[in-house]
């Protein structure tokens, strides 16, 4: 299992910026699951699952908000707006192959998209080859079997040896928050494939203004949402509240000392 918090720490005491940590952890751990790709690769006797992961991390420092991410992972802040109502703000792109092409990757040529059933995939050519791989994503960390796809890297200096259209480097993000931004979801695609972000952002702060009510039973509340529309794909969600919701008194600067955080997860197939 990979450790991205300590991966991110050791960057950060080398004395990188934030927005570099989080580059070098992404690297780091890009270059980790490569490297037991390979052992198991040497060892025809071992068992090796096969895929990737998408990854999302957030940081919150000096009042800004910075973030990394590959795959359809999100981010989105829930902003209260003058007049009161609820802005849900987008602070991470998807990265699905048709979205990056849209938004001028060069790496992703029109012969490597495939549609099926309104999905984009990236996919080698020609499309219905038997030994044909595709992906519904344009960026991951792992996924070292669809070698068709994958950027390789040297293991010893993390360099790309080919350039295959699916990469790890992370989209980076920073942010200087505002004083009405009250909270941040963080959820796989297992959330967003079933409820928009307006509704996800209502449905949190209405949650959180309850008395009595955390981050951690917010985080459950919007996972049952996807639960009761039955769905099968995983769901992980990730509530940060940044401003105490729950009493009217508190003023639009005031925040909490600790943020309050909580990861709820509900088993299912990766797509």
């Amino acid at each position: 299992m990979l450790n991205m918090d300590c991966f991110l720490m050791r960057a950060l005491h080398k004395g990188n910026s934030v927005l570099a940590g989080l580059a070098t952890a992404f690297d780091d751990a890009e270059r980790e699951l490569l490297m037991h790709h390979q052992r198991v690769v040497a060892k025809p006797e071992w068992f090796a699952p096969e895929g990737g992961t998408t990854a999302l991390v957030a940081v919150l420092h000096h009042n800004h908000l910075y973030l990394a991410n590959v795959g359809d992972c999100r981010a989105i802040l829930g902003r209260r707006m003058p007049g009161g109502e609820m802005e849900a703000v987008a602070v991470t792109q998807d990265h699905k192959p048709n979205l990056e092409q849209q938004r001028g990757a060069a790496r992703l040529a029109q012969e490597q998209l495939y549609w099926e059933e309104g999905v984009a995939y990236l996919s080698t050519h020609p499309h219905d080859g038997p030994e044909v791989q595709r992906l519904a994503l344009s960026r991951s960390l792992g996924d070292f079997d669809l070698t068709g796809l994958k950027s390789t890297r040297e293991v010893s200096t993390g360099q790309y040896i080919s350039g295959g259209p699916l990469i790890s480097a992370p989209q980076l993000h920073q942010y200087p928050l505002q004083s009405g931004d009250e909270l941040l979801i963080l959820a796989s695609d297992g959330l967003w494939d079933k409820v928009d972000s307006k509704a996800a952002v209502r449905e949190a702060r209405r949650h959180l203004a309850l008395e009595g009510t955390t981050a951690a039973s917010c985080a459950q509340v919007l996972v049952q949402l996807v639960v009761a529309a039955s769905s099968t794909d995983n769901i992980t969600v990730i509530v940060a509240q940044l401003r105490d919701v729950s009493k009217a008194h508190v003023s639009e600067e005031a925040r909490p000392q600790r943020l309050q955080f909580y990861n709820s997860k509900s088993q299912g197939a990766r797509h």
